[in-house]
């Protein structure tokens, strides 16, 4: 399978269930989409090991992110074991981005990751967010995912580079970047995107 077909069946977090709400079965979400009501925009919703499957019959946006109801879980013993939960769509359940827009963490994955000189040093194998940022693990390795750390990427070549930290450090300040935006915009990156793809 190749990478792009991957990306398409690749599962992008929406949300994660942090606990139950009243008596009949509602659950408190916290959601990783711009609007909390995109949490139902794009069907049925799937448990990040896939072995779930939850389609939506009711939401509100609360200060938590949202409360949802579930259809076939009515009780709040079948709610409060779904704390933990991360609800997830496939990557092609998502709309398609117009040209130039940028991308979804999901596309990420599977691009060849090179150094300032040219030397491949592996594949984007996630992103993640562990509470401080978005962070790409590259032949293990976790890197934070900033302009500066990842200055180019090219979707049509399969590819990014990577700054590691150590050269970023060494780098005087007249040689930083002060546009962190500059290279155009980033789906992934920008406040406005449909989801963070907390891969």
């Amino acid at each position: 399978m190749s990478a792009a077909a991957a990306n398409q069946n690749a599962l992008i977090r929406l949300g994660v269930i942090i606990g139950a709400h009243g008596v009949r079965g509602a659950v408190k979400v916290k959601t990783f989409t711009e609007n909390p009501k995109d949490l139902s925009a794009y069907g049925s919703l799937y448990s990040e090991d896939g072995g779930q499957v939850f389609d939506i019959s009711s939401l509100a946006p609360d200060k938590a992110g949202a409360r949802v109801s579930f259809k076939n879980i009515h009780h709040r013993d079948q709610a409060e074991a779904l704390k933990g939960i991360v609800l997830c769509v496939p990557r092609s359940a998502l709309p398609d981005l117009d040209e130039g827009d940028g991308f979804y963490h999901a596309d990420l994955i599977g691009l060849a990751a090179y150094d300032e000189a040219g030397a491949l040093l592996g594949t984007v194998e996630g992103v993640h967010n562990f509470g401080a940022g978005d962070v790409l693990e590259i032949a293990g390795e976790m890197l934070a995912f900033t302009k500066h750390t990842v200055p180019e990427i090219s979707m049509d070549a399969g590819r990014l580079t990577v700054v590691m930290p150590s050269a970023i450090e060494a780098r005087p300040p007249e040689q930083e970047n002060p546009n962190p935006e500059a290279g155009g915009p980033s789906k992934a990156r920008r406040r406005r995107r449909k989801n963070r793809g907390k891969q």
